[in-house]
């Protein structure tokens, strides 16, 4: 993933979306469907696509993926990595046990 120019996930129904967790946890660009969960997977560390059915708009992702500067590179890379970093299993844990002490 480290080398990779982005990951690409346009599923139009999705759960939770880990595997763009764990794509921006290992420092990739994702480009995803701007649709389900992965809107508030995806944060504005992401790179969206309205349509998933339209080729050319993926690929005009894909295009600008490739095409951004060093700088705007590093700065997806780390603001995905943050983003990411909110979801984890310590977090998850914990506010389930919260949820079930107020029962």
């Amino acid at each position: 993933m480290h080398n990779a120019c982005a990951f690409v996930y346009p599923s139009n129904y999705e759960g939770v979306g880990i595997p763009v967790v764990e794509a921006m946890s290992c420092g990739g660009i994702v480009i995803i469907a701007d649709n389900s969960s992965l809107k508030e997977v995806g944060g504005k560390a992401a790179f969206y696509i309205q349509k998933t059915d339209e080729v050319s708009q993926l690929a005009d992702r894909m295009v600008q993926c490739f095409n951004l500067s060093d700088a705007d590179k590093k700065k997806l890379t780390v603001d995905g990595e943050n983003w990411a970093a909110q979801f984890s299993w310590e977090k998850c844990a914990h506010e389930t046990q919260t949820v079930l002490e107020q029962y």
